[in-house]
């Protein structure tokens, strides 16, 4: 069944995904000090925070259209073993009822202003919300994210071991049964970013995670904040881009045991959209070695996959399975690895292991309508919103005094 070419091609894709999900850092309880939640030493007096267990932390929650998440955010804020500051959850052009829900939550509710020329959305909420800050942390997170009763001690911790911007993506909670599609999109992720690869910190991230994203106010407003990055779709891909650029540095962590979410809970077609905003204008902005990897890694699932439907075929047609053993122990070894790359990013379970050709087949059909979207028409929807995927705008900070366009 293997030719030599399919097997070279096949078993590359292997090695290449072994490299690129090796291992995902998280946040562990060695990333801090119990009593010890502020973002660095001198931010205030560390007794003081000990006995009250706060943290000079402002939490900015862009929302729009959230109600079935706002709610349960909010709740696991509460729940934290550190509390922030003050919470902000910036209202943009809900239609719903989330600002009355986050109100009601004990949140601080700003609403934003009509959307500028030249913004997105999620980039223009951030920056409302950052403007309102009175903390000396920032932390960003999506509506749809939920918060462990440590997360807020661990990420206040770890910002203060490591400076610059501290990007956490979230465990994915799966629940039904399509949402299984996402696994492969949530390894790409994971993969794309360059967080898990054999290299660990040695490897130069290519930008931040979105959903979760620690940095402090005056590096924020130094580097231009959201507003340098007005016109991105990945907002806060762009933003830690311009941490690293600015010498800054810029971390990566998974959310297991941390941070968890729960994505596209509406069907298919919010799978599908969210999907296809996400990538293809992500793709382009990737290191090289990285995307060549991702790229041999996607093609050795592929070719496997293709080679797995030829034969359940052929199966259906002739009642006989002709297959070469080799095939099997391959096939066996994508998906046990790919179970336990899986089981890194969310709580995918062994079935979409086994059946791995599923998932695979969607995340090639969705990133071929995110191409298609991203560079054709240059437009995608989001939340009732269409999204210009031009990401023409101006990019200077320190050490890079020249202009550059996306």
């Amino acid at each position: 069944m293997f030719s030599l070419l399919d097997l070279l091609i096949i078993l590359s894709g292997w090695l290449s995904g072994l490299f690129l999900l090796w291992r995902l850092p998280v946040l562990t309880e060695h990333e801090y000090t119990s009593g010890t939640y502020l973002a660095s030493a001198d931010f205030a007096d560390s007794d003081h925070a000990a006995h009250d267990k706060s943290a000079d932390i402002t939490i900015i929650i862009p929302a729009r259209n959230e109600e079935r998440n706002i709610g349960e955010l909010l709740r696991t804020i509460r729940a934290q073993q550190c509390s922030a500051a003050e919470v902000l959850v910036v209202d943009d052009s809900s239609t719903d009822r989330t600002a009355a829900l986050a109100a009601a939550a004990g949140a601080r509710v700003i609403r934003a202003d009509a959307l500028p020329p030249g913004w997105q959305g999620k980039a223009w909420a951030c920056h409302t919300g950052a403007e309102q800050a009175r903390s000396r942390l920032l932390l960003f997170l999506d509506a749809d994210t939920r918060l462990a009763p440590d997360a807020l001690a661990k990420l206040a911790s770890a910002y203060r071991r490591h400076g610059g911007m501290l990007a956490v993506q979230p465990y994915h909670t799966v629940i039904r049964p399509y949402e299984q599609l996402s696994a492969v999109f949530n390894l790409v992720v994971a993969a794309s970013m360059g967080a898990a690869t054999m290299l660990g910190p040695k490897m130069r991230p290519s930008g931040a995670f979105g959903p979760c994203a620690v940095c402090s106010r005056d590096d924020y407003v130094r580097l231009g904040g959201h507003g340098a990055v007005r016109g991105e779709v990945l907002e806060t891909f762009a933003l830690g881009r311009r941490f690293q650029a600015a010498g800054l540095g810029l971390r990566l962590f998974g959310g297991q045991g941390t941070v968890s979410f729960r994505m596209y809970p509406d069907g298919l077609a919010a799978l599908a959209e969210g999907w296809s905003k996400n990538f293809a204008g992500g793709a382009v902005s990737l290191r090289r070695g990285l995307l060549a990897a991702i790229v041999l890694w996607i093609a050795g699932l592929a070719a496997l996959s293709v080679q797995a439907v030829t034969a359940g075929i052929q199966f259906l047609y002739t009642q006989t399975l002709d297959m070469q053993w080799s095939f099997g122990l391959v096939y066996l070894l994508f998906a046990i690895t790919l179970f336990k790359q899986m089981r890194s990013v969310g709580n995918f379970n062994v079935i979409t292991a086994i059946l791995f050709p599923i998932p695979v087949t969607g995340f090639i059909l969705l990133f071929a309508n995110s191409v298609f979207l991203t560079f054709f028409r240059r437009r995608v929807r989001w939340k009732g919103r269409t999204l210009n995927t031009n990401g023409k705008v101006a990019e200077t900070y320190p050490g890079n005094e020249t202009t550059r366009h996306e």
